[in-house]
């Protein structure tokens, strides 16, 4: 009833476009307070301005050689606009990398928040320049703040220069970290598993006979589940797969087809979301209603961060190389 009032105010009830064509300031100001309003009927989020930041809170890894040993928070997701985007994360050479801090936010206050729960507050402050491509989107933590610390689970996120005693946890410059959809690990029944082991053959071939002729033909038997599978209360399904290490007897590192291989399952359909991942944190991470699915990555010479926006299946990367 309050938009149609405001409609008719503007006059507007019968031709919308001509919304977005006026030229009097009255026009505009109209156009700008009805979308707003049309969002908010609609049950939609408002275009937001001022953008949200995700970051990790990284601990310090367990004698890595050159790096921090302190707690830090990365800066690696932005929202803004009605959209996700990753930070800058790419520099073609040391000059480049040295102007990539500019572009990240100069100071900004975190909570920190685990499976929906509030763990705690930080404040973070960007350094003047990255020197190494391992430390985009670095900050250092101000005075006075207090990272929380929890062990279970930290073996599980490993990183290409090593193990911290403890985990990462999600960083988010706004207090939007609870689960609307109620995530939970559950056991997957064996016909899911048999679904989601042929969703893995389809995405995924592999070299077992170390011939260079990977293959989709493969036994059963190849193929293990990752880790817990997670189901929302809407009925989505959260299931990784990943080859038996003990088939891979090819020299040389394995690639991320011999890591996790994770799907969403929405329905009956699978679909893939990427290899070599860890499920950090899930949460509703920009206030529209639905969680948004984080994972960490770990590779070869490489690490970083994937970001799934449930809405869409849309999928945000930031990464590092160490080389």
């Amino acid at each position: 009833m309050i938009l149609l009032r405001f409609m008719i105010r503007c006059g507007v009830t019968k031709r919308p476009a001509q919304i977005r064509s006026a030229a009097s300031s009255g026009a505009a100001v109209c156009s700008t307070l009805l979308i707003y309003i049309a969002a908010a009927a609609s049950g939609l989020p408002a275009v937001v301005r001022t953008p949200i930041y995700v970051g990790i809170l990284e601990p310090p890894l367990e004698q890595a050689r050159g790096q921090s040993q302190k707690f830090h928070v990365r800066v690696a997701f932005r929202f803004q606009d009605g959209r996700w985007s990753a930070m800058p994360h790419d520099a073609a050479d040391e000059d480049a990398l040295a102007k990539l801090a500019a572009m990240f936010p100069p100071q900004v206050s975190w909570t920190i928040a685990l499976n929906g729960k509030k763990l705690g507050e930080v404040s973070s402050v960007r350094p003047s320049g990255y020197s190494r491509y391992a430390d985009v989107g670095l900050e250092d933590l101000t005075a006075g703040s207090a990272p929380p610390r929890v062990r279970d689970g930290a073996a599980a996120f490993s990183t290409w220069m090593g193990a911290a005693h403890y985990r990462p946890l999600l960083a988010i410059s706004k207090p939007y970290y609870h689960d609307p959809d109620q995530w939970a690990p559950f056991d997957a029944p064996a016909a899911m598993r048999k679904q989601a082991l042929a969703a893995f053959r389809r995405a995924i071939a592999l070299d077992l006979n170390c011939n260079g002729r990977p293959t989709h033909r493969y036994p059963d038997s190849a193929i293990q589940t990752y880790g817990k599978p997670y189901r929302s209360r809407r009925g989505d399904v959260l299931i990784a797969m990943r080859p038996d290490p003990r088939r891979n007897r090819c020299d040389g590192p394995a690639g991320d087809e011999w890591q996790s291989v994770w799907f969403h399952l929405k329905g009956d359909n699978f679909r893939w979301i990427g290899n070599g991942l860890t499920l950090l944190d899930i949460g509703d991470y920009n206030g529209d209603g639905v969680a948004k699915v984080l994972f960490q990555y770990d590779g070869y010479d490489r690490d970083g961060y994937l970001l799934l926006d449930l809405r869409d299946e849309s999928k945000t990367e930031f990464s590092w190389s160490y080389h």
